[in-house]
């Protein structure tokens, strides 16, 4: 099923329809369901306070509705439309009687996404505002507004407090033909806000605005689980200078990375490994990030000009690796050969993991990660009266990979350890803080 697209009036007194920081409306449209048009009432929420952000479209319909309804819409002609880019998620149909007899129905929809345009979309020309509600964005004792400046845009980050929605992200006067590269510059930025303050920050709401109208509005069912748990990598809150030079150093960087080393699944892993009770589910998530890195690593490394080559799932050294080498001249011709012309070279989990490190001069790696990937996956546990440390110590190196994909130490950065306890105190600054070093 589809929620295509739906026409409402104006107000009565001519004015568009304005919406406060929590988004309830009523809209007046005409629909078609299943062959019968009717004007209605329709109702459209968005909830931020549960574990994600519901969008509910209700509306009454004068005659009983049997089975499960397709909505589709008219076009009224008229000042607002709704379209939804998805099917809705579930329908539910509530029959409801007059005088003993069945007269009308309630149907209660839930979508994925929506949109709202009111009135006709700007020219791609035409200047706009661009705000977008953040939820689970971390928190501050102080600088309540700061920018971060990136792509030549600037992102204004101001007060918000509507349940979960905590932050409101400015772009003012951009063309509406660079919506979307702002859009993806503050998705970019919601990520490594992500990674910074061990929360996931998602965008539920966005509006385009005109000479301070909306003029368009999106809404999304986004994740809100993951709030602050004090476990952050870079963001303390004492202040927001250091997350506003990690943003604005790591876009560039998160951007050439993203695909090659899937960093937003790598830093979705981190959020669920710190947000989960269970030693043993965090140690098989951040065993799964290691898998994932060295996929996407042999993958970045092989080809005619890498040093690896492919064979479905399984990647081989094009010229064997020192250390599997015999002594002798004609030993190391013989291994030349069968690593071009056999699959006797097979590169193990370590030897990648271990390779990808020496291309990024990256220290840290222990041989116990393997050990404990091994244990972890083949029986769901991991041995040792020092469990928490060496799984913090797991994670620690995982939060090493991902600052150095985003050459946190250039800059001379700062971070949080994660084998160490964080121990804030009253002053809110972590007293373990150290420069990042490979």
């Amino acid at each position: 099923m589809f929620w295509h697209i739906f026409h409402a009036e104006e107000c009565s007194n001519g004015q568009r329809k304005c919406f406060a920081l929590s988004f309830s409306t009523d809209i007046n449209c005409i629909i078609d369901l299943d062959g019968q048009q009717q004007a209605c009432d329709v109702d459209v929420k968005q909830s931020y306070d549960g574990n994600t952000s519901d969008i509910t479209v209700s509306f009454d319909w004068p005659h009983l509705v049997t089975g499960f309804p397709k909505i589709e819409a008219s076009d009224s002609g008229t000042a607002v439309s709704i379209q939804s880019k998805a099917d809705l998620i579930a329908t539910s149909i509530q029959g409801h009687v007059s005088n003993g007899l069945p007269s009308a129905t309630k149907v209660v929809s839930k979508a994925r996404s929506l949109e709202l345009y009111h009135g006709a979309p700007p020219a791609q020309n035409q200047s706009v505002d661009i705000h977008f509600y953040l939820a689970n964005f971390p928190k501050f004792t102080r600088s309540s507004v700061f920018q971060v400046s990136a792509d030549g845009v600037q992102v204004e980050f101001q007060y918000a407090s509507d349940g979960k929605i905590n932050r409101k992200a400015v772009v003012s006067e951009v063309q509406f033909c660079q919506v979307t590269a702002a859009e993806s510059l503050v998705d970019d930025l919601c990520w490594l806000c992500s990674l910074a303050a061990g929360c996931l920050v998602t965008c539920p709401r966005t509006e385009i605005l005109v000479d301070g109208a909306v003029v368009l509005t999106r809404l999304e069912n986004k994740d809100l689980s993951m709030p602050d748990i004090q476990k952050p990598l870079i963001h303390d809150r004492m202040s927001s200078a250091i997350l506003r030079q990690f943003l604005e150093s790591s876009v560039a960087p998160f951007r050439k990375h993203t695909n090659d080393y899937s960093l937003q699944l790598l830093i979705h892993l981190g959020l669920l490994a710190k947000h989960h009770h269970y030693l043993q589910t965090r140690a098989l998530v951040m065993s799964d990030f290691l898998e994932i890195l060295r996929d996407r690593y042999a993958r970045t490394a092989s080809g005619p000009t890498g040093i690896f080559k492919r064979k479905g799932s399984e990647f081989y050294w094009k010229l064997p690796p020192t250390h599997r080498l015999r002594r002798g001249f004609w030993n190391q011709v013989r291994a030349v050969l069968a690593a071009r012309f056999t699959k006797r070279y097979k590169a193990s989990f370590q030897e990648i993991i271990c390779q990808f490190c020496s291309d990024h001069r990256l220290g840290g790696w222990d041989n116990d990660f393997k050990k404990l990937r091994n244990e972890i996956m083949h029986t769901g546990d991991f041995k040792g009266p020092n469990k928490l440390s060496r799984y913090r110590n797991l994670h620690h190196f995982c939060d090493k990979v991902l600052l150095a994909l985003l050459d946190w130490d250039c800059c001379g950065g700062t971070y949080i350890p994660h084998h160490k306890s964080v121990n804030q105190g009253n002053t809110h600054i972590s007293v373990n803080r150290v420069a990042f070093t490979r």
